[in-house]
């Protein structure tokens, strides 16, 4: 019995890294398609786009947070699959270091759903 466990959270796994694998590949065909449509609109509605989040310019902010975070998650489960090695950030980095250096080094239009996700996993404890 404990064997057909391991081996159906073993599948599992493997399976969850599949889907991460497809949603980043779905994700990183989303980015090249606005990143087209960016480059082919004007100058000024790009600039105006950036900077208040609007538009092609504000959904290609939140692509590559979203291929970001799921590049780094996928990452995260390809440490796991090493036997003896535990899945941890830069130097031990903790999921409220984490959070703190993705809010810096992602757009503050984005700090509030960074705050969400991340403080999520802070009070679950992981």
């Amino acid at each position: 019995m404990p064997n057909a466990i391991i081996e159906r959270d073993h599948l599992s796994f493997h399976r969850g890294v599949e889907n991460l694998k497809a949603e980043v590949v779905v994700l990183e065909d989303g980015l090249a398609d606005l990143e087209q449509q960016n480059l082919r609109s004007f100058p000024l509605v790009r600039k105006l786009g950036h900077l208040f989040g609007f538009g092609v310019a504000g959904k290609l902010e939140w692509a590559r947070f979203k291929l970001n975070f799921k590049q780094e998650e996928l990452a995260r489960f390809r440490v796991q699959e090493i036997p003896g090695v535990r899945a941890t950030g830069p130097a031990g980095e903790t999921t409220r270091q984490k959070m703190a250096r993705m809010i810096a080094e992602n757009p503050a239009e984005l700090e509030p759903h960074l705050r969400r996700v991340y403080q999520s996993m802070i009070d679950a404890g992981k």
